[in-house]
């Protein structure tokens, strides 16, 4: 950084001696309290032909800056966005003390990515240096037992539809299907909008906008699948000679594609929703994204499924 009052040959005489072990292209400017007021292209003195001319004269006082207490991952999102060399820091106080650039970002980069990821599948990056087995168990036993408490939950669930659909053997084929179609959906939209936060990507004044487009996105393709495994749970029982007892052919398929239809279209909705409402509380979105995602729309798809069975059977008579 060089004082305001400097002229460009003063300015240029002053970083010539400068011993750094990194090229710069800029100049920051700052008055007598160190504040900081602007930058100017290095390109842009020695191009001047009048050398006397005063670098405040010079200064672009239009400039992006991150305050110390940034958060690293925003720091590297405003490196990124702008596509910029360098980036100022500075305090409450407008004060410059330091900067950071495009290879200290890209270290946050990975380090921040890494995270996510790890945290996405339930586990933590602090996997990659250790090596004790006791350490990675205590590690990812949380999110497995969160998922084992889900599996009781879908038993629960499980057994109190059997009583009343025991028999209809045939709509258990499907049952995973479902589940498994539900989760899968719920990560997808999950795992885009964490990125979408952590790219700064996503729109934070139109998230209903974000949330209608998932919700489109889940209906659409739960009318496709569902289309698909109707069409496939009509031709089971015709074909291949399945008795469905009080469920005629027809029935079972409609029954199959709309759970199928219904339990995807959540899943979207509720898997966008998790990580927006973690991110408003200053949670990270991916510490639940992933198995927690998982677990509750298999609850909420085997729930879904048993539920419309019996709406339709009442119906049926």
């Amino acid at each position: 950084a060089v004082r305001e009052h400097l002229t460009a040959q003063e300015a240029l005489d002053s970083i010539a001696g400068v011993d750094i072990d990194e090229p710069f292209y800029s100049i920051n400017i700052v008055d007598d309290k160190e504040k900081m007021i602007g930058y100017v292209e290095i390109w842009e003195l020695l191009i001047k032909k009048d050398k006397s001319l005063k670098i405040s004269d010079m200064a672009h006082r239009s400039f992006i800056a991150a305050n110390v207490l940034t958060d690293q991952e925003e720091v590297a999102r405003l490196i990124s966005h702008y596509n910029i060399t360098v980036l100022p820091i500075i305090d409450d106080n407008g004060t410059l003390v330091g900067r950071v650039t495009p290879d200290d970002v890209i270290d946050v980069l990975q380090e921040e990515a890494s995270e996510d990821i790890f945290r996405l599948a339930g586990s933590d990056d602090s996997e990659l240096e250790q090596h004790s087995v006791l350490k990675s168990c205590m590690t990812r036993l949380p999110w497995l037992f969160i998922t084992l408490f889900g599996g009781f939950v879908t038993s629960l669930i499980y057994s109190a539809f059997s009583n009343r659909l025991s028999d209809i053997a045939t709509l258990s084929f499907f049952v995973p299907a479902v589940m498994a179609m539900g989760g899968n959906t719920g990560i997808q939209s999950s795992t885009l909008i964490v990125r979408s936060i952590a790219l700064g990507t996503m729109p934070k004044h139109n998230v209903m906008v974000f949330l209608g487009k998932e919700l489109a996105i889940g209906a659409v393709m739960g009318l496709v699948c569902g289309a698909l495994i109707g069409t496939y749970a009509y031709i089971l029982v015709t074909y291949f000679d399945i008795s469905t007892s009080a469920l005629q052919p027809h029935h079972l398929a409609g029954i199959v594609s709309s759970s199928l239809f219904c339990a995807m279209t959540f899943a979207a909705v509720f898997g966008s929703c998790v990580p927006i409402l973690l991110a408003r509380f200053k949670v990270d979105p991916a510490v639940a994204s992933g198995p927690f995602i998982t677990i509750v729309n298999d609850i909420s798809a085997l729930a879904i499924y048993f539920t419309i069975t019996l709406l339709l059977l009442i119906m049926i008579g």
